[in-house]
């Protein structure tokens, strides 16, 4: 008779040779489909929003906002050196 343990083992393998199995099916069922096709897309009275342009008033010539974000924790060097820094929040 078998132990438990060899029971499991043949289990396991054969359990790993079913997947193995599989997963090159689905490689093959895979592997010759054509992905690229041509894809023709419309839009049905397309809306462009425009925005208001706050920059000049009555009061300022030139009205602006600095945008910047950063997170300085206690022992972290409290001096913001942001030069030549990627925009986080896109607008």
């Amino acid at each position: 008779m078998h132990t438990f343990i060899n029971r499991l083992n043949n289990l396991f393998a054969f359990t790993v040779i079913v997947f193995a199995v599989l997963t090159i099916g689905v490689f093959l069922s895979t592997y010759f489909k054509q992905y690229h096709e041509t894809l023709r897309t419309t839009a049905n009275k397309p809306i462009v929003k425009h925005m208001i342009d706050f920059l000049i008033t009555r009061v300022n010539s030139l009205n602006q906002v600095v945008l910047w974000d950063k997170i300085i924790q206690r022992g972290d060097n409290a001096r913001i050196n942001m030069h030549d820094m990627a925009t986080k929040y896109n607008f």
